[in-house]
């Protein structure tokens, strides 16, 4: 090939490269990395939450179990299979299941582990997939990259260590923009946490670690709020950057640097946040995002906390108050922007409920992407503790395109948020909360008052229907709906008036809506260690402007 074909290919190259760039919007590259390649890497970030071999040894084996699918390869490259859910793919390529490999003796397995990230490097299609080039895969995939590098480069060969180096090094550049767009929200702090580490793992330079620092910075300060809460509500978003920052926190201290303030600052208010939605059992509040409890990687974060005093009353519209043991925790329906409404769930006014050590009153919680229609429902008003008009949710949810191709659902404009009022005195504590999410279709605003005593022993509630403004359509049916906890026995008693509920722990509570009749019904939950239990919820039908009920302590636990 003459110099001048040569310059064409490059060049040609260079504008599939740009048209690539602009696809993913990633747009221009980092000038102050232009892609160099690093020498070598100083340090390996510690990853916090754990692995399982039996895990990895499902994977060696071709089972790829991710997002809650699972896919059998038969012995293809999962890279290359049938397209299987979306979310699928995006865990696939960000990486993150290659701690289940690291925790394995096998020298086999962990030999694939570094198989197939050779086998993705060396793919182009695949590194060019457009679920591989959502920045918060490859924010992903760098962390997984970075804290996995003792695992996939002890014993590698030369050649794979260059090929690996590089891959970093392409993926800092990608995602320096990324770090720059204030509009991605928690993605933007994604990518500069994951770019922080890069520099801090790869580069000694003085001019590139000052750079990501105020990126990290400036996302870390749009993101965190001062409560602790992360802009978009999601609990689960709280752990997941717990669990990023803490580490990277341990990496500054390695490289013998001060930890920037705005990380520890965003560490502390972080922390105290999962406080506030944790049950004394360790199980989170089921909210907006949040499904099962993973009480290890929960239980590692929150040793960290060096805080003794009781969790936070309030935070990011949630509340929670604590008497005698009996904690109730519940979502006033602080709004969240549109784009960042993606697992938002129609959850104003719901609360949850435990006694001592076993939780009560719960939600459904948030699966896996991947279980597609079912996610989707768990994110109606049905499937909260709350009054819910019969197939109508508080939220309106509309369909939205995401640059990969997949789907996803964006809560609409969301209704105006009306600040709860909180009262404590030696009686106990009383909280007073009202959402709009009904005002538009059915000229209703929906107010619940929430009272518990100060022994803990008795929680009464009043929800009522207020006009407020011309109804669009005539509202349907509209129930109170509790969801219980699985652990939880109920069983119907005097005509059908009072439910009876049983605790593990020898404890017995009633609930009861003034003589209303009451239902038992079916409901599910995602909250726990399993993917899904069967557990029921009380169902109270709205025969008027208000309902009062309550749950009574008659029987204590052990």
């Amino acid at each position: 090939m003459t110099a001048g074909a040569g310059a064409l290919v490059d060049r040609v190259r260079a504008i599939g490269d740009g048209l690539w760039r602009l696809r993913a919007g990633l747009g221009r590259p980092w000038r102050g990395l232009r892609r160099k390649m690093p020498a070598r890497l100083l340090i390996a970030p510690q990853e916090l939450e754990p692995g399982d071999p039996a895990i990895a040894l499902d994977m060696y084996a071709g089972q790829f179990l991710l997002a809650g699918r699972s896919v059998q390869v038969r012995g293809q490259s999962p890279f290359t299979v049938a397209p299987p859910p979306a979310a699928w793919l995006h865990e696939l390529h960000g990486f993150a299941w290659l701690r289940h490999f690291r925790e394995s003796d096998a020298a086999l397995i962990r030999q694939y582990a570094r198989a197939l990230v050779d086998d993705w490097l060396g793919d182009r299609a695949a590194r060019r997939h457009a679920a591989a080039c959502l920045p918060e895969v490859m924010a992903s995939r760098m962390m997984a990259f970075l804290v996995n590098s003792p695992l996939l480069l002890t014993g590698a060969d030369h050649a794979f260590y260059l090929r690996f180096l590089k891959a970093l090094a392409g993926l800092a550049a990608d995602l320096e923009p990324v770090a720059r767009r204030r509009a991605l929200g928690p993605v933007r702090l994604a990518a500069a946490i994951s770019l922080a580490a890069y520099v801090l793992c790869a580069l000694s330079e003085e001019k590139p670690m000052r750079r990501a620092t105020r990126l990290l910075e400036e996302a870390l300060d749009e993101t965190v709020l001062a409560d602790g809460c992360p802009l978009d509500r999601n609990p689960q978003r709280a752990i997941e950057l717990a669990s990023l920052l803490l580490p990277l926190r341990t990496a500054y201290v390695a490289r013998g640097r001060a930890v920037p303030p705005a990380v520890q600052g965003a560490i502390e208010r972080l922390l105290r946040f999962i406080r506030l939605l944790r049950h004394p059992s360790g199980d989170m509040a089921l909210f907006n995002g949040m499904g099962a409890s993973r009480f290890d990687l929960i239980g590692t974060i929150m040793d960290f906390d060096d805080a003794r005093e009781e969790p936070n009353a309030e935070a990011g519209g949630y509340q929670r108050f604590s008497r005698g043991g009996t904690v109730v925790i519940a979502d006033t329906g602080a709004a969240v922007a549109h784009r960042l409404s993606g697992r938002l769930h129609a959850s104003a006014l719901a609360f949850e409920m435990s006694a001592g050590h076993e939780k009560i009153v719960t939600g459904c919680g948030a699966g896996p992407a991947g279980l597609g229609d079912l996610c989707e429902a768990l994110r109606e008003t049905a499937a909260h503790s709350t009054l819910a008009f019969d197939g109508v949710s508080e939220l309106e949810f509309q369909p939205s395109r995401r640059p990969d191709g997949s789907d996803e659902r964006l809560a609409m404009t969301p209704p105006r948020t009306i600040p709860p009022q909180r009262e404590a005195d030696v009686d106990g504590d009383r909280l007073t909360m009202a959402a709009e999410g009904y005002r538009r279709r059915f000229g209703l605003l929906h107010r619940r008052k929430l009272s518990l005593s100060a022994d803990g022993g008795h929680l009464a509630g009043i929800d009522w229907l207020e006009p407020a403004g011309r109804a669009a359509t005539a509202p349907p049916q509209a129930y109170l709906r509790f969801h219980l906890s699985p652990r939880v026995s109920a069983d119907l008693q005097q005509g059908d008036t009072i439910v009876q509920l049983g605790l593990p722990d020898g404890a017995v509570w009633s609930f009861e809506a003034g003589g209303r009749m009451l239902r038992l019904e079916e409901s599910i939950y995602l909250g726990g260690l399993a993917s899904q239990r069967r557990s029921r919820q009380i169902v109270v039908a709205m025969d008027g402007e208000e309902i009062a009920w309550s749950f009574v302590c008659r029987r204590p636990g052990v």
